[in-house]
C-alpha cells in the first residue's frame, strides 16, 4: 500500500475521526525514516465533517516547531482523500502509561510531574504560534488530555492531535450551541457558551494533572448531563486522599489552573509550568527525562520490543516484494497523530462531545421495519444415478466375445449350412 511517496507498513490505530498508519519514506544512500500517516475517516463513520478540517489540523500543527509537540511533515491528497504525515513517536500515551502501572505499586509522582512540565512547554509553543508573516494566531489546542500526551521511549513527552484546534482568525467556526472535546476536560465557561481564551487549555492541563495523580476521572460515575452540571456548578473536586505523597503543593497548582473563573487562573502555560516546577521542587518530586525513559521501558518494554520486531518483519517483506506478514492482534501503541487509545482502563472511555446541543424536546425516532427473514433455499444432496441393470450372461456368450471376428463368421456360415440341410431332408422325406 502506498500513500503519496510513503510506503505503508501497517495500521497503527483508529481514532475518533482518522485512521493512523505507520509508514516509511526512503531516499538516496539507504536513507529511511518512519512516519505516522493520518487519513480522515469521517465519511466512513457517517459524520458530516468537512475534509478541510484534516487540512486545517495539518496546517496548524505545521506552524509549530518545538521538542514537545509532534512534528508535522506534509499534507496531501490522493484518490482516497486527504491525509497528513507527522512524526512517529515510539512510546505510549500518558493514558496508556497510567493503565499499565501496577494497581498496588507506589505511583511515581515525579514521572507525572516531568510529563506535565513537558506538556506545558509544548502548550506554550502552541499559544505562541505565529503565521508565515509573524502575526500571532492566538491558537488553542482545545483537546489536551491524557491520551493526547505521547510519552516517548526517549523520556520526552509530546503534545499531539490538533484535530479541534482553533485560532482567533482564519478558522472554521463551531456552530452555536455545539460543544467539542472530552467532557471532563472542558472549562465551565465553555459549557455555558461564553467566550474562551488561552486559560481554557490551562484548565484542561489542570484536569490532566488531577487525572494523572489520582489515576481516575473526576465525576467518572456521572452521566454526561449530570457531569456538565457538576463542572459548571461545583467545580473540580479535591484529589482523593492517599494517592500520592506530594502534600498540598501540587493540589494548589491544580486548584488555580481549574479555578471556576477564568480570570483567576494562570495567565499562561509558562506561568503554570513555573508554578508546578517550584511546587514539585519543594517536595522533591521531579524526575529527569532519563528516569521517564527507564519507567517507559519498565512498564512497556516488552510491548515496544514486539512492535519493533513487527516493523522489521514488514520492512523485510516490502524489500523482498512479498505480501505483508499476518500480524497478531495486539493493543495499539500510540504514535504521532490521532491513534486509538492504548489504555486498557476507564481512562480511555472519556465522554467525547463532537457535536452536542443542549437537551431539547425528545425526538420521535422513526424506525424502518426489519426485513422479514427468508430462509435460504435448501441445497439438495447429489444422488448418483442407479447403475444400469445387467442381463445374465451365458458362458457361450462370453466365449463368443473372446473369439476373433473371422472365426465367428465361419461358425455362423456353418450353422446356416446345417439348417439348410435339415430343411432339405424334411422335404425329401415327404
Amino acid at each position: 500500500m502506498q500513500i503519496g511517496s510513503y510506503q505503508v507498513l501497517f495500521e497503527l490505530g483508529r481514532g475518533g475521526m482518522g485512521t493512523v498508519y505507520l509508514g516509511r519514506v526512503r531516499g538516496t544512500g539507504d536513507f529511511e525514516r518512519l512516519v505516522a500517516i493520518k487519513r480522515q475517516r469521517a465519511l466512513e463513520l457517517g459524520f458530516d465533517e468537512p475534509p478541510e478540517r484534516l487540512l486545517t489540523e495539518a496546517r496548524l500543527a505545521g506552524l509549530i516547531h518545538h521538542a514537545n509537540v509532534v512534528g508535522m511533515h506534509q499534507a496531501g491528497s490522493d484518490s482516497e482523500g486527504y491525509y497528513f504525515v507527522c512524526d512517529y513517536v515510539e512510546g505510549l500515551s500518558l493514558a496508556g502509561l497510567l493503565g499499565r502501572h501496577e494497581p498496588h505499586a507506589l505511583w511515581p509522582v515525579g514521572i507525572v510531574t516531568r510529563v506535565m512540565l513537558d506538556a506545558l512547554a509544548g502548550l506554550q509553543a502552541v499559544h505562541d504560534a505565529v503565521d508565515a508573516e509573524g502575526h500571532a494566531l492566538g491558537m488553542l489546542h482545545r483537546d489536551l488530555a491524557t491520551d493526547n500526551l505521547l510519552v516517548g521511549r526517549d523520556g520526552v513527552t509530546r503534545l499531539a492531535d490538533f484535530g479541534i484546534a482553533k485560532t482567533v482568525r482564519g478558522m472554521p467556526r463551531t456552530e452555536e450551541g455545539q460543544v467539542r472535546g472530552k467532557l471532563p476536560y472542558l472549562a465551565p465557561e465553555y459549557l455555558r457558551g461564553e467566550p474562551v481564551d488561552l486559560t481554557f487549555d490551562l484548565y484542561a492541563a489542570g484536569v490532566t494533572l488531577w487525572v494523572a495523580l489520582s489515576r481516575r476521572l473526576p465525576w467518572g460515575e456521572l452521566s454526561e448531563v449530570h457531569m456538565m452540571q457538576a463542572i459548571v456548578s461545583e467545580g473540580l473536586p479535591s484529589l482523593p486522599a492517599g494517592h500520592f505523597a506530594a502534600g498540598s503543593e501540587l493540589e494548589a497548582v491544580i486548584a488555580r489552573a481549574c479555578h471556576p473563573h477564568a480570570r483567576e487562573r494562570y495567565r499562561s502555560a509558562r506561568e503554570m509550568l513555573d508554578a508546578l516546577e517550584a511546587a514539585a521542587s519543594r517536595v522533591g518530586t521531579i524526575a529527569r527525562h532519563v528516569q521517564v525513559a527507564e519507567y517507559v521501558e519498565q512498564v512497556a518494554g516488552a510491548e515496544l520490543a514486539a512492535r519493533r520486531a513487527r516493523i522489521q518483519a514488514h520492512r523485510r517483506a516490502l524489500d523482498a516484494g512479498l505480501p505483508p506478514p499476518i500480524d497478531p492482534i495486539a493493543p495499539s501503541v500510540h504514535a504521532g497523530g490521532d491513534a486509538a487509545s492504548d489504555a486498557p482502563t476507564a481512562l480511555s472511555r472519556v465522554p467525547t462531545l463532537r457535536r452536542f446541543a443542549p437537551p431539547s424536546a425528545p425526538r420521535t425516532r422513526t424506525s424502518t421495519p426489519a426485513p422479514r427473514f427468508t430462509p435460504p433455499t435448501p441445497v439438495r444432496r447429489f444422488t448418483p444415478p442407479d447403475p444400469p441393470v445387467s442381463k445374465p450372461v451365458t458362458v457361450r456368450e462370453l466365449e463368443l466375445e473372446r473369439e476373433p471376428a473371422p472365426r465367428r463368421l465361419a461358425l455362423v456360415a456353418l450353422l446356416v449350412l446345417l439348417a439348410t440341410s435339415c430343411i432339405a431332408s424334411m422335404f425329401l422325406a415327404r
